[in-house]
């Protein structure tokens, strides 16, 4: 039996791929240029099927470079229905916390501020500071500016 152009072996049909040509990827019994939305291409063979919840991938099955709805992309290749605490989303992403924020809600909102600084910074509202305004002091525990109780400068 003559095999299909693409084919290099086929069976029982001509275009029942077993094995393609050079530069082909078999998925499905066809081989493709190309792997479809939901494979990728394992040994520049054939295509195999990514994990769920990745849309596509890459290497290796678990490998994201996008999630299916609603799983959000982290920074380690991985879909999660929500970004690590030092991180936050953005366009279906989870982007990491700029310095010196520890965790934010958007690249410059913090909700706390990082420990691993030579000079501690607290939370001022959104903004991690050096030093707090007169009127409140810096608290090394929270990390966070708090108002005096008692007169203070």
């Amino acid at each position: 039996m003559q095999c299909s152009s693409n084919c290099k072996t086929c069976n029982q049909q001509s275009t029942y791929c077993l094995t393609c040509y050079t530069g082909m990827l078999l998925q499905n019994n066809l081989c493709l240029t190309n792997c479809s939305l939901g494979y990728f291409a394992f040994n520049n063979e054939k295509c195999r099927p990514c994990s769920y919840p990745c849309q596509t991938c890459v290497d290796i099955s678990s490998k994201c470079l996008t999630c299916v709805d609603p799983y959000i992309l982290t920074g380690e290749n991985k879909c999660s229905l929500q970004c690590l605490s030092s991180q936050y989303k953005q366009n279906g992403s989870c982007l990491n916390c700029q310095n010196p924020c520890d965790s934010c809600i958007d690249a410059t909102s913090c909700l706390s501020c990082t420990r691993n600084t030579t000079v501690l910074k607290y939370l001022l509202n959104v903004s991690c500071v050096a030093s707090c305004p007169k009127g409140m002091y810096g608290d090394s525990l929270s990390l966070k500016c708090k108002s005096c109780l008692y007169p203070c400068s």
